[in-house]
């Protein structure tokens, strides 16, 4: 019987790095609350390349969106798009089924 246990922090069980797939649910769980490029740069631990290219990436497929911080501004703010809150349960529950 495998004891396998996943879980939002596996480098315990030695995994190493994390996959795309768990960045990216990273990043939708920063933008269920309209966050700047820096804070998802920040918190998900990324460089200014890697985050420009999961927002792109996430832009592209619709499961966030952005919109300027004000009128005038040149930052955007991201938020979370129903399709993503929809990756967000599927990836959950994909996590529930291992656990």
């Amino acid at each position: 019987m495998c004891s396998l246990k996943i879980s939002s922090n596996h480098k315990k069980l030695g995994w190493g790095n994390r996959g795309w797939l768990e960045i990216i649910f990273n990043i939708l769980q920063i933008c269920e609350v309209q966050s700047l490029k820096t804070w998802i740069m920040n918190d998900c631990n990324l460089n200014s390349i890697q985050v420009e290219k999961y927002l792109d990436y996430l832009l592209n497929t619709k499961l966030i969106s952005r919109k300027k911080k004000t009128p005038k501004s040149k930052k955007y703010e991201y938020k979370i798009s129903a399709k993503g809150r929809n990756y967000l349960k599927i990836y959950k529950n994909l996590i529930d089924l291992f656990n």
